[in-house]
């Protein structure tokens, strides 16, 4: 009995430790996917933002927007590049200036995204396009895969 009443302060005091810590990592865990969470709908945003001011000048020559374009990558945090589309024709980048590429709406999920393997700049890092089109009007926006 004595043992027994030795015994039984240490075994709850161990109980009480391993709940605690478990509700403490739990705590931890939440916190970290709360972040992660808000972390990527802010790179959504950023993204659907520079998209959101380039829409309008789509159309234009590419000679007198291209800055336009620039502006958005230096402005906005995560944006890496932003491109310009008339008729699902990318036609102004603002790394490249004039460029041509033929693009497939129905690639994109729901018409807005696209995951990418890479591309011709970063061909080793995975690419998240963000398109917005307004008729023959469109951009796109893209952020990478690499660390800040």
């Amino acid at each position: 009995m004595t043992v027994l009443s030795g015994l039984l302060p240490v075994l709850l005091g161990f109980a009480i430790l391993h709940m605690q810590a478990e509700r403490a990592l739990k705590h931890s865990t939440e916190q970290t996917a709360e972040e992660a969470v808000r972390q990527f709908e802010l790179m959504l945003d950023n993204t659907a933002l520079a998209a959101r001011e380039l829409v309008p000048l789509a159309g234009q020559s590419c000679n007198e927007i291209k800055l336009a374009l620039r502006e958005q990558v230096t402005r906005r945090p995560f944006v890496r590049s932003t491109n310009l589309v008339w008729d699902n024709n990318i036609y102004c980048s603002s790394l490249f200036g004039e460029y041509q590429e033929k693009i497939i709406a129905g690639d994109y999920t729901e018409g807005k995204l696209l995951l990418m393997k890479g591309n011709l700049v970063t061909p080793d890092t995975a690419v998240l396009v963000y398109r917005l089109s307004e008729g023959k009007q469109g951009a796109l926006s893209t952020l990478d895969g690499s660390p800040q």
